[in-house]
């Protein structure tokens, strides 16, 4: 969504990214930023810029955004922002394959998480409801 003449009291960063809880990234960008003052208060610095802010799949950074700052501001423009851009994977480790042994020891202490997790439910659905 774009936001033309957008003013703030204090100076917007150009790219502004926050990871999701649901594995999206919302995004705000910042052009155009222009410093001025106000007559009604010629102490007070103020700063009027666009904007634009979306989200979208996956983990992205805020210098891959800069590197590519048009095509991401032209995405952000868009009303479909989310589906037009690729799902970015968030870094992970090299992956090693595990043998079949240590599958099974990761397994079973994953259940055990499981049912200690499950007791804690059941204890506080007992407060909770008593």
């Amino acid at each position: 969504m774009l936001y033309k003449h957008a003013d703030a009291d204090h100076r917007p960063e150009r790219v502004t990214v926050e990871p999701l809880p649901n594995g999206e990234t919302a995004v705000r960008l910042a052009d155009n930023i222009t410093e001025y003052t106000a007559e009604e208060t010629p102490e007070r610095v103020m700063y009027r810029f666009d904007e634009v802010s979306f989200t979208t799949g996956g983990y992205l950074t805020a210098e891959e955004i800069a590197a590519d700052f048009a095509r991401w501001w032209e995405i952000g423009q868009m009303d479909t922002a989310p589906e037009l851009v690729e799902e970015v994977p968030a870094p992970e480790e090299e992956e090693i394959p595990m043998t079949r042994s240590e599958m099974s020891a990761l397994i079973r202490a994953q259940q055990e998480q499981i049912a200690i997790l499950e007791d804690c439910v059941m204890e506080m659905s007992e407060v909770v409801y008593a």
